[in-house]
């Protein structure tokens, strides 16, 4: 699961704050995940933040 936290609220979170950390330096869907997470829909945004390639190691650093 994107940035390996059990609590779907957490995930959320995180993902958001990935996507905006990561807004400036990659052309991505990085924008869509973003708008996803603001919404809510985090499952989306899980396989959206697994697609574009975030490691589990990755995530957990930031």
């Amino acid at each position: 699961m994107c940035c390996c936290l059990p609590s779907a609220q957490k995930v959320k979170k995180n993902c958001k704050a990935l996507a905006v950390h990561r807004l400036s330096s990659h052309n991505t869907n990085l924008s869509i995940l973003t708008l996803l997470s603001i919404k809510g829909d985090w499952r989306d945004a899980v396989s959206l933040c697994l697609r574009v390639g975030w490691v589990e190691g990755e995530a957990c650093a930031q």
